[in-house]
């Protein structure tokens, strides 16, 4: 089946704004494969994998841009997102959650500084299929299986993982509060609020709204529309999915079921919307 495409027909850079890709989800992580388009500004409560096998993207920080085949951009952090010069980049973007081992590895070594740290933490990935073999979805998270297992182990706060634990079963229920769950892990709420800065780089909140992303995007792998899918994740409504998901993705879920084919192995659902 052939994907969908979004954006305009060209770009500053030498590749499209459109994307055309295919998306696959699983627990602690969002894999997206294809043609990379242009997003706006955005930030994400999880770490990043980019790497291409054709073509480069600009990758800006808010300050500097530079042109990457690979980059690790850490959770928490402000950046952009469009096709370079030259060809129009192809490859896998993985989104893992900042909590889980390789997660924890990939986020300290790219949140030291900005764009040019995070190309430098990326090598490993750059590399994760000999040239000229395109960068595969496989081959990344192989690379990432590598790295979670040779990453020192670095256990959380009980409260802290208990906090993140009950977030994908609490967030289809409607508002979550910092409180309730607190009070469920045995903390205050200042304090689990410190453990999520400290410990992951972001704030409950965003956890929150990266946790009901995440239900969103499960929903339409099963068949689900946007608005369908917005209540599903205990969204307010499908105005509230669209606000979260341009501030995390940089791009609107109009755009984003436009642009995405659900791989076979993501599940029974292949529909982008009715």
């Amino acid at each position: 089946m052939s994907t969908g495409t979004v954006g305009s027909a060209s770009s500053s850079g030498g590749g499209t704004d459109a994307w055309r890709v295919e998306v696959d989800a699983a627990p602690s992580r969002l894999v997206v494969a294809g043609v990379v388009g242009k997003a706006r500004e955005h930030v994400h409560a999880a770490v990043q994998v980019l790497a291409c096998g054709s073509g480069r993207v600009l990758l800006s920080d808010g300050r500097d841009e530079l042109p990457v085949r690979a980059a690790v951009i850490p959770a928490g952090h402000r950046h952009r997102v469009r096709p370079g010069p030259g060809p129009a980049p192809i490859g896998v973007m993985v989104y893992l959650d900042a909590d889980t081992t390789a997660g924890r590895a990939l986020h300290d070594a790219a949140a030291r500084g900005g764009v040019a740290c995070w190309a430098a933490a990326a090598s490993v990935f750059a590399e994760a299929d000999p040239p000229p073999v395109a960068v595969s979805a496989a081959g990344v998270l192989r690379a990432l299986d590598r790295l979670g297992a040779a990453a020192p182990g670095q256990p959380r706060h009980p409260a802290l993982a208990a906090a993140l634990a009950a977030l994908p079963g609490a967030v289809a229920d409607g508002p979550v509060r910092v409180g309730e769950v607190a009070a469920r892990a045995g903390v205050s709420a200042s304090r689990l609020g410190h453990l999520f800065a400290e410990q992951l780089g972001w704030s409950f909140p965003a956890a929150v709204r990266w946790a009901r992303l995440h239900a969103a995007i499960v929903s339409v792998r099963g068949g689900a529309n946007a608005t369908e899918a917005a209540h599903a994740a205990g969204f307010s409504d499908s105005a509230h999915l669209t606000r979260v998901c341009k501030a995390m993705f940089g791009i609107t879920p109009s755009q984003a079921l436009a642009a995405a084919h659900w791989t076979p192995a993501a599940g029974p659902g292949t529909r982008r919307g009715r």
